[in-house]
């Protein structure tokens, strides 16, 4: 079992109490963020790691993922708010993060696609802020800014996959890039999230394309799965961006799954290092698994994986 050791760096930013305990139990037992840490069922690449009911993830070599338990677990001992979360991937120097979540708003038809204007829809991302600024500040948060985009919002018709990139100006004046990823099921759409600073965004962005293109839905939940009489999603591409449906959102107690969105909880993103413990451990879960690569026949005849596919996460 590979067991990843975080930074003292890291528990500063997100979690200052976990620094501080850090602090005290150095060279004595770890912290309880660590243990938590440790404590984690990971799936190490190169690997499949089920995201839900829905699909998987592939993991390569150098990769690391955990389950929907994992996953909120590990999100709440950063002190961030945990809700319906199905995954997480990462490398296994654990410096960022991915986590998914899945929005069973039903099949999200994307003529929109021709029609989306990166200008009128940072008006209205900037005009949801206002709204999210009010709810931060009734829970003793400032304010978050919109200054731009790190990457305008792009559709790829092939993979039916929807991702843009907002810049935030964080209270103390630092910049964090918000980066999102809507991936168009038969049902619904898996959303992925991955926050951190905009030099860090740049520089790990090759990677992050790398895992979430090894994204697949099962069959039968795939987009083109799609039949007559499937339920129809209320929101179209352009709401997706602009906050997911907000208003229905509010309505039908689906709000929770935009609370990162609105309250923005995550802090900039810093740098980790990991130490590997030798030795072998008991096998905990069906999680905890070491697994082949998928053969080059198989993946070759992805259409994720073909070359000739647009790179939607190239930045503007």
């Amino acid at each position: 079992m590979r067991i990843f050791r975080i930074s003292l760096c890291f528990l500063l930013l997100f979690c200052p109490s976990a620094f501080l305990a850090a602090q005290e139990s150095e060279g004595e037992q770890p912290s309880e963020f660590e243990k938590t840490l440790q404590s984690i069922d990971w799936t190490m690449g190169p690997a499949e790691l089920r995201v839900g009911d829905v699909g998987s993830i592939h993991l390569p070599e150098g990769f690391a993922g955990a389950g929907a338990s994992d996953t909120r677990r590990f999100l709440r001992s950063l002190g961030n708010i945990a809700s319906g979360e199905l995954a997480m991937v990462c490398p296994e120097t654990l410096g960022w993060w991915i986590d998914f979540t899945f929005e069973p708003c039903g099949y999200v038809k994307d003529d929109e696609k021709d029609d989306l204007d990166a200008s009128e829809l940072l008006d209205a991302l900037r005009d949801n802020q206002k709204e999210a600024n009010k709810l931060r500040k009734a829970r003793g948060l400032g304010e978050l800014t919109i200054t731009g985009w790190a990457m305008k919002p792009y559709y790829d018709e092939s993979l039916h996959s929807l991702a843009w990139a907002i810049k935030l100006r964080e209270p103390d004046g630092q910049i964090t890039v918000n980066f999102s990823v809507r991936l168009l099921g038969r049902r619904g759409v898996v959303n992925g999230t991955y926050v951190a600073t905009l030099d860090d965004f740049r520089k790990n962005l090759t990677q992050a394309k790398t895992l979430l293109k090894g994204f697949q839905f099962d069959p039968g939940k795939r987009y083109s799965d799609f039949r007559e009489g499937d339920k129809i999603a209320e929101y179209g591409l352009g709401a997706l961006i602009a906050g997911g449906g907000l208003a229905l959102a509010a309505k039908t107690g689906l709000l929770k799954k935009f609370w990162k969105l609105i309250v923005g909880v995550f802090v900039a993103i810093a740098g980790f290092f990991r130490k590997i413990f030798g030795g072998k451990s008991k096998t905990k879960g069906k999680n905890r698994r070491r697994t082949r690569r998928r053969t080059g026949a198989r993946r070759s005849t992805s259409r994720i994986a073909r070359r000739e596919d647009p790179d939607i996460f190239d930045e503007e």
